[in-house]
């Protein structure tokens, strides 16, 4: 087999124009292989959690919840200008059904984070809302109009 081809290569003289075509093939067959398949895997804050399964209790969500705030509470408070802090967080509720085709594996989902609501010692303070606000998108992926800063009362 490796001496036929070798004689084949050997026997056609190969034009640029031949060189092109084999060059377009090996680009097309090499982009093919990379496309993305639409599944997201992004590093968020949402991965580094303890999945919630889709049959967890009310009370199993609400403890992940309440991690959540915890952890943005004591991440916030260490950014500079930011001071105390209050943290809501609300998720979204789980409408996805397990696919009883792959009942072999365990499906294991986290919930979504719907919004955010912030209550801080330098809430007033432009940059320091700016912040809080790009970490939050950061750590959640969520959109800027679901995330609300206020300062705290004093």
């Amino acid at each position: 087999m490796k001496e036929e081809i070798k004689a084949l290569l050997e026997k056609k003289k190969w034009t640029g124009k031949d060189l092109m075509i084999v060059i377009v093939i090996i680009g097309v067959l090499i982009a093919v292989l990379f496309i993305p398949t639409g599944e997201k895997k992004g590093n968020s804050f949402m991965d580094i959690q303890t999945p919630v399964s889709e049959t967890a209790s009310i009370d199993t969500s609400l403890e992940y919840e309440e991690e959540l705030e915890v952890r943005l509470e004591a991440i916030l408070s260490q950014m500079e200008g930011v001071g105390e802090v209050d943290v809501m967080i609300t998720l979204k509720p789980s409408t996805k059904t397990p696919d009883k085709s792959f009942t072999y594996a365990a499906q294991n989902t986290y919930p979504e984070v719907e919004g955010v609501f912030v209550v801080s010692q330098g809430g007033d303070n432009s940059s320091v809302k700016l912040a809080i606000t790009e970490a939050i998108q950061a750590l959640f992926g969520i959109d800027v109009h679901k995330i609300k800063i206020v300062k705290m009362n004093t």
